[in-house]
């Protein structure tokens, strides 16, 4: 019994000290670009950077900090991510809470559907077609309707809400509560892991949208340009032929400017990680054991 139990033990350690630097090494890759990237925005132009800024510059993160349109595309894309987590969760959680339930009419022929949808799109143009009869091209709400329902997170929900308690739900409708209620006061505040988790995912999706602006956006309505929309134009302004003359000495700082509001533009959506990061680990967890 001793030996197995040593074997089963040294067993165990090894498969820790492998996790744990398979993790390790997961982390550095992760890390390798944006500590690049970061690196190049605080270094003078004409250096060949490599995870540590070489002649310590502020130049580009300056020149990024007094540019008008940044702030205006920041303002959009807070805006738009906050507007569409609030419209994307609560419309995915009414959807899933439904579905949670065995007893649903069509319940099944609502989940392919679903699937279908979550599989195949009807392509850009019935897309483009879709929100220009619908009045809604060169507004806000282009940039959050499209991408208000993420079918794997209805998913993640749904299945998280099907491994809660009956007995919850029974006693409330003993005591008179109707569906809404129940939803809200007693299946939305012990769901808060799952909510808050599928509500950072939908956040990135938001924060990092640049096809939705691309679509149904135009020139004349720049003003709506998001974030991710900003940096390409950011880009683009170097290779216009007459760059080096239109923008001066910005035009040495080409890598470290690009870099900087690269940086600058992650800062909100990475600092809003720790702040829901025990929410996200147990959300993950529970809506994938409870499918």
């Amino acid at each position: 019994m001793s030996v197995s139990t040593h074997i089963k033990s040294k067993g165990d350690k090894a498969f820790t000290v492998v996790n744990a630097v398979i993790l390790v090494l997961f982390m550095l890759f992760t890390l390798a670009p944006i500590l690049n990237i970061l690196a190049t925005a605080l270094s003078t132009h004409s250096q060949t950077v490599l995870f540590f800024p070489k002649k310590f510059d502020l130049f580009a993160v300056k020149t990024v900090l007094t540019e008008t349109n940044f702030y205006r595309a920041f303002a959009v894309t807070i805006a738009v991510t906050v507007l569409g987590t609030l419209i994307s969760v609560l419309s995915m959680a009414f959807a899933a809470y439904p579905l949670s339930k065995k007893d649903l009419p069509l319940r099944r022929t609502f989940m392919i559907y679903f699937f279908v949808s979550m599989l195949f799109s009807g392509g850009m143009v019935p897309n483009y077609i879709l929100m220009s009869s619908l009045g809604l091209t060169n507004t806000i709400f282009a940039l959050v309707l499209p991408s208000a329902v993420q079918v794997f997170h209805l998913i993640l929900i749904k299945n998280f809400f099907e491994g809660l308690p009956e007995a919850l739900e029974e006693s409330a409708r003993i005591d008179g509560a109707n569906n809404l209620q129940i939803l809200f006061r007693v299946i939305f505040p012990i769901s808060v892991s799952m909510l808050v988790t599928v509500g950072l995912f939908t956040a990135v999706v938001y924060w990092n949208n640049y096809f939705n602006a691309l679509m149904y956006i135009s020139a004349a309505h720049a003003e709506l340009y998001p974030m991710p929309f900003y940096i390409v134009n950011v880009t683009e302004q170097f290779r216009d032929p007459n760059a080096a003359i239109v923008l001066g000495e910005k035009f040495k700082y080409e890598e470290n400017i690009k870099a900087a509001t690269i940086i600058l533009s992650m800062l909100p959506i990475v600092c809003t990680y720790p702040f829901f990061l025990k929410y996200f680990t147990k959300g993950v967890v529970v809506g994938a054991v409870k499918g």
